[in-house]
């Protein structure tokens, strides 16, 4: 009965050395860890990149998109008032003066503040009431129908103040206009 016992510890410690030897080597260790350094680098990050790349390139899309809607935007804004101005419709208040045709019977309304000068032509004062435009270079108010003179700069001090061409008109005008 010894030897039988003798050989079943015999046999349980080699079986338990076994696995014990197979569960430190399941572990790894520096030589051989449990996930090796080659399935990170070859397989592992090279997914995780692929699908940070993904998202990316999504919201890389999507941004692009924004932009180029706003730039629409902002090109059809241009484009509307770039039109306005080309088309006489009204021009916004510049630094200096712009040159404005006129033909016979158009009307061009200034905004308070607005300057112009009668460079050639006839053209009569228009106003709705009392004053209609001041003559800066003489010192003295224009009255609705009172005949502009050339050479002289006229302000409007109040809204609706302008002109009517009696021929063909060439103004300076700085400020806000409409032209009719």
């Amino acid at each position: 009965m010894k030897k039988r016992t003798f050989f079943h510890r015999l046999t349980f410690a080699a079986v338990f050395s076994a696995a014990l030897i197979l569960t430190v080597a399941a572990q790894g260790d520096a030589d051989d860890p449990l996930v090796t350094l080659g399935y990170l680098t070859e397989k592992f990050l090279p997914q995780v990149v692929e699908q940070v790349e993904v998202k990316a390139a999504g919201r890389d899309a999507a941004l692009e998109a924004r932009v180029q809607e706003l730039l629409d935007a902002h090109a059809a804004e241009l484009e509307e008032k770039i039109g306005k101005l080309s088309s006489g419709g009204g021009a916004a208040a510049a630094p200096g003066f712009s040159v404005v045709h006129l033909t016979a019977g158009q009307k061009l309304t200034l905004s308070v503040g607005g300057e112009l000068l009668l460079r050639s032509g006839s053209a009569v004062c228009t106003a709705p009431s009392s004053p209609g435009l001041v003559d800066t270079t003489a010192g003295e108010s224009l009255e609705s129908g009172g005949a502009l003179m050339a050479n002289h700069l006229y302000l409007a001090t109040e809204n609706g103040r302008g002109l009517t061409a009696s021929g063909d008109v060439t103004v300076l005008v700085r400020g806000s206009y409409i032209l009719e």
